[in-house]
């Protein structure tokens, strides 16, 4: 994808770095002109960020509902005032690569937390293994048992310690398998948890800096 052909519901991710600092900030695009994006000025403690710091490194994420996300490994970000409006101004001289499927586009997560079938029962600790923005996958870890079957409802919570970020959700259970761990689960989501797309965008754009654990 290009710049250009970025549309103006859009939501544009950035993930900035600097040595073993980073950051991920949200904004949403304003328009496009003469090769350059101009999106609402990001923001960080309701202050203007700048870009202007040396070694300063920028990734992006293009994301819209119900579509594949776009990633750009690198971009350049400035500040631009237009008829009295500033913007802040991105460029690249890479195109933008599609990410995976929508519904399949997951981030593992490796996170300790708990589950339990929401018309009551035993909560049990788990191991969350990924996640999206329409389902989630687990394990009760070191046995087989089956505790939830398909068609549960199931309560799962976790602290995600990287993003510092707690997730609290509910899922049916649309299936379980055996696997050396224990029991895999894979739940989908009855409702929008409008707070996961940001955080399954964030978590995939600090992946990417990264190798994938051993699951």
């Amino acid at each position: 994808m290009k710049l250009s052909e970025i549309v103006e519901d859009s939501i544009i991710n950035v993930l900035v770095s600097k040595e073993d600092s980073s950051i991920s900030l949200t904004t949403t695009m304003a328009f496009y002109d003469e090769d350059m994006l101009f999106v609402n000025p990001f923001m960080y403690e309701d202050n203007i960020v700048s870009f202007d710091v040396p070694g300063l490194s920028v990734e992006m994420m293009v994301v819209r509902e119900n579509e594949v996300p776009y990633y750009w490994k690198r971009v350049h970000v400035g500040l631009m005032k237009v008829d009295g409006k500033v913007y802040h101004v991105i460029s690249s001289r890479h195109t933008g690569a599609r990410l995976n499927r929508r519904n399949s586009f997951r981030v593992f997560v490796g996170e300790e937390g708990s589950a339990f079938e929401l018309r009551g029962g035993t909560k049990l600790p788990i191991i969350v293994k990924d996640i999206s923005a329409t389902g989630i996958g687990f394990i009760t870890s070191g046995d087989a048992e089956e505790y939830f079957v398909p068609g549960d409802q199931v309560h799962i919570n976790y602290i995600d310690k990287e993003e510092r970020f707690g997730i609290d959700v509910v899922g049916r259970v649309v299936r379980s398998t055996v696997t050396d761990k224990g029991r895999l689960y894979g739940c989908s989501f009855s409702k929008v948890y409008p707070q996961l797309g940001k955080y399954v965008t964030d978590k995939q754009l600090h992946r990417k800096r990264k190798p994938r654990p051993i699951q």
